[in-house]
């Protein structure tokens, strides 16, 4: 090819949580190629032969040609006679299809899609990175294409799965087109392996590499929710870090900062999590929110000192630690209506009792009253408005 390779994004900002973290070139290699002796595919199980056999044949011959800092990422299978291919079960054809084929010739169009980390961390020699791996890969492709070699990886291929077939390459390409992304290298894929959980060590297995989509991730996260979501901290090793204060689900009503979170609220930490013991004995404790706090290991708040309606006793209180003093009945709730002073809350709230009582209560102190006088009707006589004396 004589064009060069064409760089269209720049260096990520930020490392993900992948535990490699060099810098590295993904080049994308639009190809095609044109095999005699299978036939034309009618059906989605004969397509998902085709897409198998082939893609897993062209990953091997690659990857047998790779350095230690090149990975092949995945072999994309596009289309098969101009007929796009989203998924082998998706794919239909029709019988209009063998009539345009009648050589019984497949093309094919498919993607190449490498890594190659970079030398240094600033990756200024991507361009370059780019162009000779692009280059040692198309070079050895056509050389294993002109030797033969790839026909007879492909029916050895073929062979593994029971299928004997007489395969031959009547053409191949690849464009000069070559995407490149600078990027940190993360791709997560399950390792089924007793304590492995997810790796992003670039060894997945052929099957994975040529379906990437149906195995690879970008993130740890992505994949540690989709393959193990039954132990989601220990496939994201948090099991022995603590993400915040949460609800302890235990009769103690407090809450928790440690590494025993549940695995369902580490899955979904913006409903559970908080950052302080304030708001976590809020959102779940409100109830008691006093002692929540305190259980839960924080000082004790001063409250704002305005005053609330009790409606059990019948008082107006003040919002402050009830161990503060008499008239403070706990710690309330952001959304309990709050007053500067106990006559403005018994008047709004409490309406029903005389002011000077409601407020003579609150303050825990005996009501004077008014002095003034009103009609005892019971007694037909007046009476005034103060303390009995018995």
């Amino acid at each position: 090819p004589s064009e060069t390779p064409s760089i269209n994004a720049q260096p990520s900002g930020q490392p993900s949580t992948a535990a490699v973290v060099e810098p590295t070139v993904k080049i994308t290699i639009p190809s095609q190629i044109q095999i005699r002796g299978f036939g034309v595919p009618q059906t989605a199980a004969e397509v998902a032969k085709v897409v198998n056999i082939v893609g897993l044949s062209i990953a091997q011959t690659i990857q047998g040609n790779l350095r230690s800092t090149q990975r092949l990422t995945g072999v994309t299978i596009i289309s098969i006679n101009g007929f796009l291919v989203t998924g082998a079960n998706n794919f239909r054809f029709n019988r209009r299809l063998t009539s345009r084929k009648l050589d019984g010739n497949i093309d094919i169009e498919y993607e190449i899609i490498l890594e190659e980390i970079c030398s240094t961390q600033s990756c200024d020699e991507a361009q370059e990175i780019a162009n000779e791996l692009y280059t040692s890969v198309t070079e050895h492709m056509q050389e294993e294409i002109e030797s033969g070699a790839l026909e007879q990886t492909i029916e050895e291929t073929a062979e593994e799965i029971g299928e004997i077939i007489d395969v031959g390459i009547e053409d191949a390409g690849f464009e000069e087109l070559v995407v490149v992304i600078l990027a940190i290298a993360s791709t997560w894929y399950p390792a089924w392996k007793e304590g492995k959980h997810c790796l992003n060590d670039g060894n997945q297995p052929l099957y994975m590499k040529t379906n990437p989509s149906d195995w690879v991730y970008g993130s740890r996260d992505g994949c540690c929710t989709r393959y193990f979501s039954y132990e989601y901290s220990l496939c994201m090793g948090l099991d022995d870090a603590s993400i915040g204060y949460y609800p302890a689900w235990d009769g103690t009503e407090k809450c928790m900062n440690d590494t025993d979170v549940p695995d369902y609220m580490r899955l979904n930490p913006s409903q559970w999590m908080h950052e302080d013991i304030e708001s976590c004995c809020e959102r779940y404790y409100n109830y008691k929110l006093t002692d929540c706090i305190a259980d839960s290991g924080g000082s004790s708040a001063t409250g704002t000192l305005k005053w609330y309606v009790n409606h059990v006793d019948e008082v107006c209180d003040q919002d402050c630690d009830d161990n503060a003093g008499p008239t403070c009945g706990g710690l309330v709730p952001s959304w309990k209506s709050l007053f500067d002073d106990p006559q403005s809350c018994c008047e709004s709230s409490l309406s029903w009792i005389a002011t000077s009582v409601c407020v003579a209560e609150s303050n825990h102190t005996t009501a004077t009253g008014t002095l003034k006088w009103y009609a005892d009707y019971a007694d037909e006589h007046c009476v005034q408005d103060c303390e009995s004396s018995g």
